[in-house]
């Protein structure tokens, strides 16, 4: 065990050069404030756009996107449409009438145009 000394002390020695040296970073200051802005989510999510309106009978179609797909029961469901300006056009509501990723809706009040953005409307806001 003795032999084998002088050759694992410089072994030692090099390997902790190795891993130890290099320029040293400073650690971040805690009161810094971060470069990238934090993402926060919609207050109304998007659901879809409308993609046909009848105006003498009140209803519109919105095709739903991958997040608004989502919408098992959109019965009595308040959305709002919006173009994209984020301008509001129309409340409507949700329908028993579904076909795939297309959606009937009711029109409360307001005037939807196709192509607007269709987003659900948060309770209590």
């Amino acid at each position: 065990m003795l032999r084998l000394a002088p050759l694992l002390v410089p072994l030692l020695l090099l390997s902790a050069c190795a891993t130890g040296g290099g320029k040293r970073t400073k650690p971040a200051k805690a009161d810094a404030q971060p470069t990238a802005e934090r993402y926060v989510a919609p207050v109304h999510p998007a659901v879809g756009r409308i993609t046909s309106v009848n105006t003498r009978a009140g209803t519109a179609v919105v095709a739903l996107d991958p997040r608004g797909a989502s919408i098992f029961r959109a019965e009595g469901v308040t959305f709002e449409s919006r173009r994209d300006d984020l301008t509001p056009t129309a409340r409507l509501t949700g329908t028993t009438r579904r076909l795939g990723s297309h959606l009937g809706l009711r029109i409360l009040e307001g005037e939807p145009a196709e192509g607007d953005e269709v987003v659900l409307l948060t309770p209590g806001l």
